[in-house]
């Protein structure tokens, strides 16, 4: 068979031309496909030809249709049709890709199986994300505002403590500061692990003792255990090298969170710290802290789920305040130091948790420079303090009072501030960022701008204490970030480091 005989043998068999009135009469057809009679009506033969031949016509003298489904009595056809106009009539061509259309359908199929999977997964991702946007910024808003008032509260308690006060009035002061500083560390961990959700956490890499860290947690938690009556014993092993390098935030974080597990789930009985040395060779060492508890213990079956958020144990084991937030910071700060966390425990014998991380040791005690000169304070430091806050400014006077500051005045907002430079000198700026008017950044900036004041120290003491603001308001030379509350003695020490970089 000739190559021309086969192609007209193969069109035949696959195309049909059928000639119709300019209403859909069919007035021919060759019935290569479907049989029709003359004088029979093209909407007769599928619903989709009554949509479409009333569209043909001379200024539309060519339609094309791929893909249309076509039943009969006796077959179902996949076509592509084609509608044209020509000399008064119209003329319809089937073409049929019936096979072809059935063998790619399946490929068909998947990829467009395969896109929606993919536009579902990133409508999922996007929505995710937006969740994870809501839940930081709402967590950054909360620690902003109820840090205000924690600051306040902390900073007259730490006056109160340096007042005249009877035993009785001392002991509940203690109550009230311990409190405090539990809502605190609360506060730093939940933002904490915001920053770790959102990969912004940065750990330090400084030198540190571990006596002042143990010497922290005594502190901390000698009320806690006298009021509830169990021991609580800091075991510190002699090879523990005296000066590490890392992160003392971080470490304090993970053993208070892990004490104060302790102590919530022991009723009676004791809690043991125990610090010791997993390995330790040239400039680097392992450092495992054991915490264990005489309390009720951990079902087995409780154990792989207890780092999970807000994860609450079984609450016949733990009538009271189950394991919570503090367990989920341990677990995402260990991580963060490439350290190692794990835990055994058996019902209504206690519970054990063990971490080991990872430090570097100085090869000799760095040796502490001279202690300078403390200044004066008849050099009178000239302070202005820029907040909007009556018990903020209270609070600030009282302290630079009580330590010979007498040099102070108050700004409510940044325009207020820029109009009293304009008239006096001041050595040092005490600012608040969230303010009315011309807020703490702006005010920075516009002090920047000027020749005459753009060399004033500032120190900015905030309740704002997300990382995106420290390092905004430090690319614009600020000389120390005090995040609410903050300790009496380091706001002094900032404000004479700050007159020290003006004075060089």
């Amino acid at each position: 068979m000739s190559l021309k005989s086969f192609k007209s043998d193969l069109l035949e068999k696959r195309v049909q031309i059928i000639t119709t009135d300019m209403s859909g009469k069919v007035t021919a057809s060759d019935d290569a496909l479907i049989p029709l009679k003359k004088g029979s009506s093209l909407q007769d033969l599928d619903p989709f030809f009554e949509a479409i031949v009333p569209l043909v016509s001379e200024d539309a003298e060519l339609l094309e249709f791929p893909c249309i489904n076509l039943k009969t009595d006796q077959d179902e056809f996949v076509l592509d049709i084609e509608l044209r106009y020509g000399d008064g009539e119209l003329i319809a061509i089937l073409y049929d890709f019936t096979e072809h259309y059935r063998r790619s359908h399946p490929v068909v199929q998947e990829k467009n199986e395969n896109t929606i999977l993919a536009n579902q997964l990133l409508v999922e991702q996007a929505i995710a994300n937006e969740k994870e946007a809501l839940k930081n910024s709402f967590i950054s808003k909360l620690s902003h505002e109820l840090r205000k008032p924690l600051g306040n509260m902390m900073g007259f308690v730490n006056l109160l403590q340096d007042s005249n006060l009877n035993y009785d009035q001392a002991e509940m002061l203690k109550i009230v500061r311990q409190t405090g500083l539990h809502i605190e560390e609360l506060l730093n961990d939940l933002l904490d692990i915001s920053k770790i959700s959102q990969g912004t956490l940065n750990l330090k890499s400084v030198s540190f003792k571990m006596k002042d860290v143990t010497k922290h947690l005594k502190d901390m938690f000698s009320l806690k255990a006298k009021t509830k009556r169990i021991e609580f014993e800091v075991n510190m092993h002699d090879n523990v090298p005296a000066v590490l390098i890392g992160d003392p935030i971080r470490v304090k974080q993970i053993l208070i969170n892990l004490v104060d597990n302790a102590f919530k789930n022991t009723p009676k009985g004791k809690v043991l710290l125990d610090i010791s040395v997993d390995y330790s060779r040239a400039k680097k060492a392992s450092i495992r802290f054991s915490v264990s508890d005489t309390g009720y213990g951990i079902k087995d079956a409780e154990l792989p789920k207890i780092f999970d958020s807000y994860y609450q144990i079984d609450q016949l084991l733990s009538p009271t305040e189950g394991q919570g937030l503090g367990l989920k910071i341990v677990d995402d700060l260990v991580k963060l130091q490439k350290g190692k966390i794990k835990v055994k425990s058996k019902v209504g014998e206690g519970t054990q948790f063990e971490v080991s991380l990872p430090f570097e040791v100085p090869l000799r005690e760095e040796k502490k420079p001279a202690r300078k000169k403390a200044i004066d304070v008849d050099e009178r430091i000239r302070v202005l303090c820029v907040d909007d806050a009556e018990l903020d400014q209270m609070l600030i006077m009282k302290i630079l009072i009580n330590e010979g500051f007498i040099s102070m005045d108050l700004a409510l907002h940044g325009e207020m501030a820029l109009q009293l430079i304009d008239l006096k000198s001041y050595d040092v700026i005490l600012l608040d960022l969230d303010l009315p008017i011309l807020n703490g950044i702006e005010f920075l900036k516009r002090l920047r701008a000027e020749r005459k004041t753009k060399k004033i120290p500032v120190v900015v003491l905030t309740a704002m204490a997300g990382a995106e603001y420290q390092k905004e308001a430090e690319a614009l030379g600020i000389s120390a970030y005090l995040t609410k509350p903050y300790q009496p003695k380091e706001l002094v020490k900032a404000i004479k480091a700050a007159f020290k970089e003006k004075e060089k």
